[in-house]
């Protein structure tokens, strides 16, 4: 089981309207938990993250120990590998995560992908037009596909991400600064 956000959770419960809105929503596939999506979570599995602390993981490591949380701009930014044509939400906000601890002013980042938002700290995939006009979504530093990949840092965060030989890379790394 992958380790969700439970501020929103509790949120939620308190908040019978939200909880209507939910249920709604996920009843009418608006809203669905995107760790469903085995294909992109194949994907997520080949994805390597390096977290604060230097440790190596792969992205779906990631979200199964709740790394995710409090990291949306690095963990959209990793599961934009995933896609080919998307949209990069690097700064926005997002009400329903207003006085949260690790978004207290609603701040936060995420990947658009046709129609849908994903979500990385709520691990959820919402239908857009939802996610702006309901839960107050709101992009302000938003970036392309199609300009990222113009992006040398960018470029070379997916190459070093998708490297299969990551270890032996970095051991190589290593032994070139001792």
């Amino acid at each position: 089981m992958y380790n969700d956000i439970t501020t929103l959770f509790t949120k939620v419960q308190e908040d019978n309207d939200l909880v209507s809105f939910f249920e709604k929503n996920i009843n009418n596939g608006k809203i669905s938990n995107f760790q469903n999506n085995i294909k992109l979570m194949q994907k997520t599995k080949k994805i390597n993250v390096f977290i604060d602390n230097g440790k190596n993981l792969t992205l779906d490591k990631v979200f199964k120990q709740g790394l995710n949380v409090g990291k949306c701009g690095l963990t959209s930014t990793y599961l934009s590998f995933c896609f080919k044509k998307f949209t990069l939400v690097e700064y926005g906000e997002c009400k329903i995560l207003f006085n949260t601890p690790n978004s207290p002013f609603g701040e936060h980042a995420w990947v658009e992908v046709g129609d849908y938002i994903y979500d990385t700290t709520l691990m959820l995939m919402i239908q857009k037009k939802l996610a702006y006009e309901e839960l107050g979504y709101m992009g302000y530093q938003v970036k392309t596909s199609k300009c990222l990949f113009k992006e040398k840092k960018y470029l070379l965060q997916k190459e070093f991400a998708l490297e299969k030989n990551i270890k032996s890379k970095m051991f190589l790394l290593e032994s070139r600064l001792i």
